[in-house]
């Protein structure tokens, strides 16, 4: 590599036919993980609220659902790798650390990358399935 920064671009790679375990090792960890999703979903019914509104933008709505979302994926990642997510997710694309918090990252990461770009690019969709055992 070149040694500069390599954005995420919707690589398979990274999300296709793979699934990452978020360890939820006690109820704080539970709840902050609830509250995380929570948030996401709140901001896909604000989408719909501004999108039944005619004088909001279609931009304007997907921007507001897209920050709220943001918050909690990046509220997330720090919680799974500290400060240094961005980081963490870059070295586990680039092939420089193979470990379950690189993992996770890397797939968060990306996730959100896709969520961003989907307003414009349809067949990059990214739809998160959280099943709890």
């Amino acid at each position: 590599m070149s040694g500069g920064k390599q954005r995420f671009n919707g690589g398979a790679r990274v999300l296709h036919r793979r699934a990452v375990r978020t360890p939820l090792p006690d109820e704080e960890a539970e709840r902050v993980f609830h509250e995380n999703m929570m948030a996401v979903a709140d901001g896909r019914e604000r989408k719909a609220e501004l999108l039944a509104d005619p004088d909001v933008s279609l931009l304007e709505a997907y921007e507001t659902e897209f920050e709220r979302v943001s918050e909690s994926f990046e509220r997330r990642l720090r919680h799974v790798a500290g400060d240094d997510y961005e980081e963490a997710a870059m070295a586990y694309n680039r092939g420089e650390r193979d470990d379950r918090i690189g993992a996770l990252t890397s797939y968060y990461f990306e996730g959100l990358w896709r969520i961003q770009q989907r307003t414009t690019v349809t067949d990059m969709l990214f739809f998160p399935i959280i099943l709890r055992y």
